[in-house]
């Protein structure tokens, strides 16, 4: 009778610590997707944290696989709410800092250039009039900015292509266009 009340309770331990491991590797899985979802880390860092969740699942899967008692159990639970709390605090701090900085403001910089002697002080001033954009290098930013100028000043905003600066640029000293838009991307200060 004691052989079978040992195996029950071999079994039973067992048993115990495997639902321990999911819910530890459950709780190192989430805490990776809140760290990867709030960019928290940088990549290289993200990685590191990787790397340390994943050997301390090792190693306490072994002790838990290795060892009868319910010391490494224990531990694994301790570990599973440390990884939570640390995940629930991560997720919190990045709400706070979106917050604190306008992280949830989506900021578009649009640079949409005249000639110097152009009487144009405002985007309204060039709206009618031929605007240029160098397409080929940054097409994103121009259509982006084309659709934040239409909905800002509710007209069809028409840009002319254009496959590189020197033509742009030609171009708004000849006349052929009065202004030409510029995304952030292509700028470089200095």
């Amino acid at each position: 009778m004691k052989i079978f009340k040992t195996n029950h309770e071999n079994s039973a331990l067992k048993t115990v610590g495997w639902i321990v491991l999911l819910i530890q590797a459950g709780a190192s899985l989430f805490a990776l997707y809140t760290f990867n979802k709030t960019n928290i880390f940088i990549t290289r860092y993200f990685m590191v944290v990787c790397g340390v969740l994943l050997v301390l699942f090792l190693l306490t899967s072994v002790w838990v696989v290795k060892t009868k008692g319910f010391s490494a159990r224990i531990v694994s639970v301790l570990l599973s709410c440390a990884i939570l709390f640390g995940s629930f605090y991560a997720f919190k701090t990045d709400q706070l800092l979106k917050t604190i900085t306008g992280g949830k403001t989506d900021t578009h910089f649009i640079h949409v250039v005249v000639k110097k002697e152009s009487s144009a002080q405002t985007i309204s001033d060039v709206v009618h009039d031929p605007i240029g954009g160098n397409t080929s290098l940054d097409l994103a930013s121009i259509n982006k900015a084309k659709s934040l100028i239409e909905a800002a000043e509710d007209v069809d905003l028409q840009i002319q292509d254009y496959d590189g600066y020197d033509t742009l640029i030609n171009d708004l000293f000849d006349g052929n266009i009065k202004a030409m838009i510029i995304g952030r991307s292509e700028i470089t200060w200095g």
